[in-house]
């Protein structure tokens, strides 16, 4: 395993890819970084968080997903995150839904463990938008996307919090995601919600840790091996208890001590409101 992991270390970041949409992509810097971030590190969550829910897709016939997706549970199959607007709308980030055809496309709500289909909701997506100012893994990862029918609110499911607030570094917050949870993508997704509390850093600090962000995204970075990861794309950082960061990408081989990057919600509150009405 060790060898596994310095073979990638050293070959795996030389080249720049672009992965399937809804996948990871490749920030197009150059910069080796890759989106569609499981939570490597954390722990199941010990509680609900009713605003975050499942982005799945519809496996054709229920036979297995593609290589890349996790084995679908029913006919369904998880490859991002999101976070509950309203009982029409989620949002989540741009890449995630990318070139879908969005009639395959659902949300599953309410529940920790995706194989719980007798106590979760799941709503077909009507339509999403994509921000009109996205650049792959550059600028404004973000998406609203409407329901075909709405939530039933409840103590399992409810709406987030946009934070309007700027974060700046230093801030302890959380991440909660159905994302890869081992440092090297393709074992197999978890059935439940995992939870990590990360330390948000300055951007400043972020673009000299290897990062190239800008002031319209937010960085997380805590110890070796824990972090964001495969699966955990579009889902919700929350700070003070409310939305601050939708994941958006992070580095070639999770939680490897390189910042995990979001869209900062705060900057897309219009855009945000504007689509979800």
């Amino acid at each position: 395993m060790i060898c596994l992991i310095i073979t990638l270390l050293i070959f795996g970041s030389v080249n720049c890819q672009k992965f399937p949409s809804g996948l990871s992509l490749t920030k197009p810097s150059c910069n080796n970084h890759q989106g569609d971030s499981r939570i490597v590190g954390g722990e199941n969550a010990p509680i609900r968080y009713p605003y975050v829910v499942s982005l799945q897709m519809q496996s054709r016939g229920g036979g297995p997903g593609f290589f890349f997706f996790q084995q679908p549970r029913s006919n369904y199959s998880h490859f991002c995150g999101g976070s509950i607007v309203n009982e029409d709308h989620i949002v989540t980030a741009a890449h995630c839904i990318q070139g879908f055809n969005v009639s395959r496309l659902s949300v599953f709500a309410g529940v920790n463990d995706l194989r719980d289909e007798e106590h979760g909701t799941r709503r077909f997506i009507d339509n999403c938008v994509i921000n009109p100012d996205y650049v792959e893994l550059n600028n404004s990862d973000i998406a609203v996307c409407k329901l075909k029918t709405p939530l039933v609110f409840s103590e399992n499911i409810s709406a987030i919090t946009l934070s309007s607030e700027y974060v700046g570094g230093g801030v302890n917050c959380t991440l909660v995601g159905w994302g890869y949870t081992s440092m090297i993508r393709g074992t197999p997704l978890p059935n439940n919600l995992q939870r990590a509390f990360l330390p948000t850093i300055t951007n400043q600090e972020c673009n000299e840790r290897g990062q190239n962000v800008g002031p319209r995204e937010i960085c997380t970075m805590s110890r070796f091996g824990v972090g964001a990861c495969g699966g955990d794309s579009g889902g919700p950082l929350t700070c003070n208890d409310a939305l601050a960061g939708i994941v958006s990408y992070g580095s070639r081989i999770c939680a490897m001590g390189v910042p995990d990057v979001y869209t900062r919600a705060s900057e897309y509150i219009d855009f945000i409101e504007e689509n979800s009405m």
